[in-house]
């Protein structure tokens, strides 16, 4: 029996709910990865979406993309939006300081953007660009190291775009 065959299955299943589940009209987000992967549901995650934010430079970089989300169909927008509610937790769930940099946070993002890409490229050109764009508003265009202040700052923004991808 092939020793890698845990892996094998931990890759179909990310490649599932990262890619394919997305594509075939279903959502993604952590809390139905946890609820899959550990038995008898162990685990309680908060399947809600994020509120408009409060911070006011958070609002007024995000605020424009609801127009550009308005156009998209209900699916895109749920995945966008449990995308970037995502990565907020993972940014805040960084307790080893993985993610050092706003750089970090734009490859996170660009890399994450490209997966969605998949089932969305061409229909909406500027799109990512827009998004870029006010994550540099937010976090600055430098590859500034992040503190405790920038980290919350870009969880802030991370569920800023949730909330604009969801309310659109």
């Amino acid at each position: 029996m092939n020793k890698n065959i845990g892996r094998y299955v931990a890759i179909a299943v990310i490649a599932y709910f990262i890619v394919l589940r997305p594509m075939m009209g279903g959502g993604f987000n952590l809390s139905d990865i946890l609820k899959n992967l550990i038995p008898g549901g162990g685990v309680s995650v908060d399947d809600s979406f994020p509120g408009q934010p409060t911070d006011s430079q958070v609002l007024t970089a995000v605020q424009p993309l609801k127009a550009k989300f308005a156009v998209l169909d209900n699916n895109e927008k749920l995945a966008l939006a449990s995308l970037w509610r995502e990565l907020a937790n993972v940014i805040a769930l960084d307790t080893d300081n993985i993610i050092k940099s706003n750089a970090d946070i734009r490859e996170a993002n660009s890399v994450a953007g490209r997966l969605m890409a998949l089932r969305m490229k061409g229909k909406y050109p500027s799109l990512g660009a827009d998004v870029d764009s006010a994550i540099k508003n937010v976090m600055g265009k430098n590859p500034d190291a992040l503190d405790a202040t920038t980290k919350k700052k870009a969880v802030e923004l991370f569920n800023g775009l949730s909330w604009a991808a969801h309310s659109s």
